[in-house]
């Protein structure tokens, strides 16, 4: 089960094949002096009881122990430089990322010439420290804890349907309508005398990229090596997709192993980032294709108690049953006839969601049930989210709020599985709705809000 696991060692993955043995790694050095200070022993001494150090002796090893675990496992694997040569690690750098893609993998020591440790660069490994000093330094930014945390934050996932909704009408602006409304919201001064203006980071969900490459390895198991890096690249397409519909002078897109960068300072703009740090979805044993979860995982690690999860997604709330169950069809009365009975509920506990007392299966693109049981919020987010201390809600808002409503006359619309009328101001549309419940969303306003216990529900 995921769950913030605060006092978890770090699993950490040693290639060195000078030592002998994985027992009493602390008694081994002994014979090295302490200006050659092997990599297991620089980790050791550097990391004391924060980790759980597993040490092979060679690159084959290496490999074959992250192909045998489920990514992500390890929080970092590093290389002693001696096991990087012409001859030697290069060629299985890659291997391991392509297994794992956001792995972090450092190479320690100065056994590796130029040549050697550029071609490593490029096959995968990020970071490399010559000695103990460059060590302890590049630690600190792979397992990068906040100093202190990002007051009035938010965390918005955009979330795959919202994207699939631009697909499937392609003259849509929602998605652009989305982030504009997020920067005027990040601009506007705080209505709070000593509160600093709304904090935001942007996650984003695999979508129907990520589903097509689940349905690849429900029926191709044997490819089910390559799921995380397919998954990763889903990721990093559609945050791409997201963050080029915005201003780069006011937003900051950055690649997950860059999350040290996530201040107060940068917070100035809005971050956009596709997945937790690796460290943390290692410790809290979170699946990189769990994109619910990581963002919980986000906002618990920078946010405060008093922190937003907006989830935006093709739905605009929690109801007893899929509200797009019989719609997605100009056959209106079938789509009336099966949500005769739907409720909207404004607030849900965790509780409710895993007990299966609101169903959660989702539909396909022609309005019947589909086998996703898991609809709006994965389990996984749901259990982690109850072992939270800094997130206050989950608000859900509609990607596309005219999606559910049925023009009646003129400015009257009925909202098809509750039946209520609106009317919509005939100048902004229901861009100036959908305008109006992001804003809500980041004062904790939505028209259902997911929360820990009923307890937690806020006025």
């Amino acid at each position: 089960m995921s769950r913030p696991n605060r006092n978890a060692k770090l699993k950490i993955l040693v290639c060195d094949g000078r030592l002998s043995s994985n027992k009493d790694i602390s008694k081994s050095y002994d014979n090295y002096p302490t200006w050659s200070i092997p990599a297991t022993k620089a980790i050791d001494i550097s990391m004391g009881e924060k980790a759980e150090i597993t040490r092979v002796d060679d690159m084959g090893q290496v490999l074959r122990e992250i192909s045998s675990r489920p990514a992500p496992f390890y929080s970092l694997v590093v290389y002693a430089s001696h096991q990087i040569s012409n001859y030697m690690g290069g060629m299985k750098i890659r291997d391991i990322k392509n297994i794992d893609p956001f792995l972090p993998q450092l190479i320690y020591g100065t056994e590796i010439n130029m040549d050697n440790l550029e071609k490593s660069m490029r096959r995968g490994v990020r970071y490399y420290a010559g000695d103990i000093q460059k060590l302890r330094h590049t630690l600190s930014e792979i397992f990068y804890e906040p100093e202190e945390p990002l007051r009035n934050l938010a965390v918005v996932k955009t979330g795959g349907s919202a994207i699939e909704f631009r697909e499937q009408h392609p003259k849509s602006q929602n998605l652009r309508y989305v982030t504009d409304e997020l920067l005027r919201v990040k601009k506007m001064p705080s209505p709070y005398k000593g509160k600093p203006r709304q904090q935001i980071i942007i996650t984003v969900g695999a979508g129907q990229i990520g589903n097509e490459v689940k349905g690849h390895m429900s029926t191709f198991p044997e490819a089910q090596k390559h799921l995380p890096r397919l998954i990763a690249e889903a990721l990093d397409m559609n945050l791409r997709l997201v963050h080029s519909l915005m201003d780069e002078s006011s937003s900051l897109f950055l690649q997950s192993e860059d999350f040290y960068f996530v201040h107060k300072d940068n917070a100035r703009k809005t971050i956009l980032m596709p997945i937790a740090p690796h460290y943390i979805l290692a410790r809290d044993q979170i699946p990189l294709q769990d994109s619910d979860t990581s963002t919980l995982a986000m906002a618990e690690l920078y946010g405060t108690p008093e922190t937003y999860v907006i989830i935006i997604k093709r739905t605009d709330g929690v109801y007893d049953f899929d509200p797009n169950l019989g719609g997605f069809t100009t056959d209106y009365k079938r789509w009336l006839t099966h949500q005769e009975r739907n409720k909207r509920h404004s607030v849900v506990t965790v509780d409710d969601l895993l007990s299966g007392k609101i169903s959660r299966r989702g539909t396909d693109k022609k309005g019947d049930p589909d086998d996703n049981y898991e609809h709006l919020i994965e389990n996984s987010a749901l259990e982690y989210y109850a072992n939270c201390r800094n997130i206050k809600e989950i608000l859900v808002v509609h990607i596309a709020p005219e999606e559910l409503y049925l023009h009646i006359r003129e400015n009257r619309y009925i909202h098809v599985p509750t039946g209520e009328l609106v009317t919509i101001d005939p100048e902004k549309g229901f861009k100036g709705l959908l305008e109006e419940r992001v804003r809500d969303a980041f004062r904790g306003v939505a028209l259902s809000r997911i929360v820990k216990t009923p307890e937690n529900a806020s006025i």
